[in-house]
């Protein structure tokens, strides 16, 4: 006899969220929008523990600024879903981020395409992520706590974002 939960992820019950064969955790996304050849790679999430804050109910990283987060929160056409500080270059700084209506692939690819072509070093990429929404990875090569070019990225975001999902 199983337990409920054993019995719910034998029939599939808890896999609605996650029926999406090739989804891979945010680590894993944004390393491949970094290096898209290593597709091989595979990092665990919830590996780094940094210290977090409290704001309006969303735990966040510590390092992440607190008035960028306000701007990003504050845009109504992205719905904010992870974010890290990062520690090294395998684990760089990253915001992820669905459209809030016209989720569809075209509409997304084109956002990813502003962003990355935006003067600037960000570095967008999108997949099919949870409930088979897509998603949009910004990150920046070698860039996170601690680094010089740290708040440049988080200071870039909001306005970066806000002119490629309009």
């Amino acid at each position: 006899m199983f337990s409920f939960l054993e019995e719910q992820f034998r029939s599939g019950g808890f896999r609605s969220r996650f029926n999406n064969p090739n989804r891979i955790n945010a680590p894993t996304f944004i390393h491949r929008i970094i290096n898209p050849d290593r597709d091989d790679v595979f990092l665990p999430g919830r590996g780094m523990n940094h210290p977090q804050k409290n704001i309006d109910g969303v735990p966040i990283d510590q390092e992440i600024p607190e008035d960028v987060f306000h701007r990003l929160n504050g845009l109504d056409k992205i719905e904010l879903r992870s974010s890290c500080q990062g520690q090294d270059p395998e684990h760089p700084t990253f915001i992820i981020f669905r459209l809030r209506s016209d989720n569809t692939e075209d509409k997304v690819k084109q956002v990813v395409d502003k962003i990355n072509n935006a003067k600037n070093n960000l570095l967008a990429g999108y997949n099919l992520g949870n409930d088979n929404q897509y998603r949009i990875g910004v990150t920046a090569k070698d860039t996170w706590a601690g680094k010089p070019e740290y708040h440049d990225f988080w200071n870039e975001l909001p306005n970066t974002i806000d002119q490629a999902v309009s």
